[in-house]
C-alpha cells in the first residue's frame, strides 16, 4: 500500500508525499509470508518510486543511488531499464550542474 500511495501521489506531482511514503516503503523488510505478496513491491518497486521522487524534490544524490542500486540488481525487468538508465543519467545532470554552479 505504501508504494501505491507514492504512485498516486507521483502521478498527482505531490512529489514531497511520494517521497515519504516512498521512503517508508523502500525500508520496510519484506514480509516472510508469500500467500498474496506482491513480490515486486519488494524487489524494486518502492526503490524505483523512491528514485522518481527523489528526483522531483531535488535529492539527485538519492536518485542516482537507487537508480544505481536497481540497475546494478537483478530483479529489475527488463523493460525498465531503459527508463531508469535514463533517471540516473538526468540526476548525474543535474548533480553536474550544481557542482559547477557558483556557491
Amino acid at each position: 500500500p505504501l508504494v501505491e500511495l507514492a504512485r498516486f501521489h507521483r502521478e498527482k506531482k505531490q512529489f514531497a508525499l511520494a517521497h515519504l511514503y516512498a521512503g517508508k516503503a523502500k525500508d520496510m523488510p519484506r514480509p516472510p509470508d508469500i500467500l498474496f505478496l506482491d513480490v515486486p513491491t519488494y524487489e524494486w518497486r518502492a526503490l524505483d518510486e523512491y528514485a522518481v521522487a527523489s528526483y522531483w524534490t531535488g535529492d539527485f544524490m538519492a536518485c542516482q543511488r537507487a537508480c544505481e542500486t536497481l540497475l546494478n540488481g537483478n530483479a529489475l525487468p527488463f523493460e525498465h531499464l531503459a527508463r531508469v538508465t535514463a533517471n540516473l543519467n538526468f540526476a548525474l545532470e543535474k548533480l553536474k550542474e550544481q557542482s559547477s554552479s557558483p556557491a
